[in-house]
């Protein structure tokens, strides 16, 4: 006779735990555990801090309404709608008898940005050592530097993964390198003779052997130079930029992968793109208006298209260029500044999501985005009566831009720092 098979018969005795009834079902196993969410937000009610408020999760957005939207037990902390405020740090006097420029870099390898600023009649540059607040001590001595240090630019010349500077000597035509040592003091490492007085120099892969090269717009012309890897550079070749070349700046504008570089022609009043062909050679595009005598050029993104755009300041006003991504520009506008402006930046000065321009006259003008590549009136920002240079950066880590100078008129180093805050 058959007999019946039992459920129960298959249970031997280290595994009866396994075989035994669950939920009260005679015979039954373990069901899986119910997903609740009772106010369909997402997250089950068990993680969920407020699991009857559906704006209230782990990962929500934080506004500023005095809760706290994403469940860490802080309030406010990183809210969309911050505003921002800037607070004009103490002056840090200089040893240069004439500041000109300067750049921001973490050129001591301690993860804070530094201020590095060059002194025209002194010859040399300081090193101004960042904080994690945002401030800046007291400046370094100074290192010697080709005659008539001006501009700078910062990057890896040396690949040891160290941010190095490349100094333009304006009255000896040379650009000098000053690598990053171990203890975070700076080696001048060479100099490489141009063809003409340098305006303006920018760092970027040209020629995409990995290396750091250097491209500098001169009295003369537009030059490159390629870098050798070990904190030099080549020979440079000039570009065929006449109209007295002086800012310029690096971007790929056309999308092929190749850097391309944009340079501004006080003397000719225009802007003229050097399309890259990813080998160091340049073939240039057509002359775009300049806005008057255009000094600075800097590229963003203007209007939020995922495009590269241009603003170039000169004795007019700004004009920005809209880029289409295909290399060609066109749209953009001509902006008024209360005085003359000299140099240009990007940044989000209000936090809104959209790139302001702010832009060094007789102190320092804010012209607001409208996010589609309009700019609205010029009006007065900060205190600075007489800037020669300036340069944005999140200096503390708080995802805010903030802001640089050199003021002429006391040959000191004036930051602003960001606060954020809800009203």
């Amino acid at each position: 006779m058959t007999r019946p098979l039992l459920v129960g018969a298959l249970c031997w005795l280290p595994l009866m735990a396994a075989c035994s009834p669950g939920n009260g079902e005679p015979g039954g196993l373990d069901s899986a555990p119910v997903f609740t969410d009772a106010d369909e937000d997402g997250v089950a009610d068990g993680d969920d801090c407020e699991p009857e408020d559906a704006t209230i999760f782990p990962g929500a957005d934080e506004v500023c309404d005095g809760v706290d939207q994403d469940c860490d037990g802080v309030v406010d902390d990183d809210a969309v709608d911050l505003q921002v405020r800037y607070a004009e740090s103490p002056r840090l006097p200089t040893t240069a008898a004439d500041p000109v420029y300067v750049v921001l870099a973490d050129v001591r390898g301690d993860e804070h940005l530094d201020a590095v600023v060059s002194d025209y009649e002194g010859a040399s540059i300081e090193v101004f050592e960042g904080q994690a607040d945002g401030s800046f001590s007291a400046s370094s001595t100074p290192y010697a530097g080709p005659a008539g240090s001006g501009a700078m630019a910062t990057g890896d010349l040396d690949m040891d993964g160290d941010v190095d500077i490349v100094v333009a000597g304006y009255t000896s035509s040379v650009l000098t390198s000053f690598l990053q040592a171990d203890d975070g003091s700076l080696i001048a490492s060479g100099e490489r003779p141009l063809l003409g007085a340098p305006n303006a120099v920018v760092l970027g892969d040209f020629d995409s052997d990995g290396i750091l090269d250097v491209a500098a717009s001169t009295n003369q012309d537009a030059e490159v130079a390629l870098g050798d890897g070990q904190g030099g550079f080549v020979e440079p070749t000039a570009q065929g930029v006449d109209g007295m070349p002086y800012g310029i700046a690096a971007a790929d504008f056309d999308g092929d992968g190749a850097l391309d570089l944009i340079v501004s022609q006080y003397g000719a009043g225009t802007l003229t793109p050097l399309m890259g062909l990813g080998n160091g050679s340049f073939v240039a595009g057509e002359p775009l208006d300049g806005g008057g005598q255009p000094v600075d050029v800097v590229v963003f993104d203007a209007d939020g298209d995922g495009q590269t755009d241009v603003a170039a300041s000169g004795n007019a006003g700004v004009r920005v260029h809209l880029g289409a991504g295909d290399g060609s520009f066109s749209g953009g506008g001509a902006y008024p500044t209360l005085h003359g402006p000299w140099t240009v930046r990007a940044l989000d000065a209000d936090a809104d999501g959209i790139l302001d321009l702010l832009v060094m006259t007789e102190g320092l003008e804010l012209l607001p985005g409208n996010g589609d590549g309009s700019y609205g009136a010029a009006s007065a920002w900060g205190t600075l009566e007489s800037v020669y240079w300036h340069q944005t950066a999140d200096l503390n880590g708080d995802g805010f831009d903030d802001v640089v100078a050199v003021e002429h008129s006391d040959a000191s180093l004036v930051s602003y720092v960001t606060t954020g805050y809800c009203p």
